[in-house]
């Protein structure tokens, strides 16, 4: 899409994401350089989590980026003829670290990707001494 009267193209994508608890973001990372092959190692700390990615090339064609290992396309756009962009997600969640990765030339990159799980929540306990002893 076209905002306004400039020329920027912008790829706008919504994930809903449903859980059966609150959600919170566990990791984040990102490059942004000139590389191919881009990928990132999220960082699960033994919770289980889902990964999404977004992906912008220099590349001008879509059919030049392809998913990485347990990794699956599932948005993309053709920017102007000039450039493209991709969104990926980790194929199924998983509790070991996860690295989020796309195949590629070597070209501009603006790569951020994201770990989201359920909050862990925190369950208060009472521990009572026994009758005339202190804890």
């Amino acid at each position: 899409m076209t905002c306004g009267s400039t020329t920027d193209d912008i790829h706008v994508v919504s994930i809903t994401l449903l859980g059966t608890d609150d959600l919170q973001v566990v990791d984040v990372d990102g490059i942004d350089e000139n590389t191919a092959n881009p990928s990132v190692t999220l960082q699960y700390s033994g919770r289980t989590c889902m990964a999404f990615a977004a992906l912008y090339s220099g590349l001008t064609a879509i059919s030049s980026i392809t998913a990485g290992t347990n990794c699956t396309l599932f948005t993309t756009s053709e920017l102007a003829g000039n450039f493209c962009s991709v969104c990926l997600r980790q194929t199924t969640a998983g509790a070991a670290d996860f690295a989020m990765a796309a195949s590629s030339g070597s070209d501009d990159v603006a790569y951020a990707a994201m770990a989201v799980s359920e909050v862990i929540r925190l369950i208060p306990t009472l521990v009572m001494a026994p009758y005339g002893q202190r804890l």
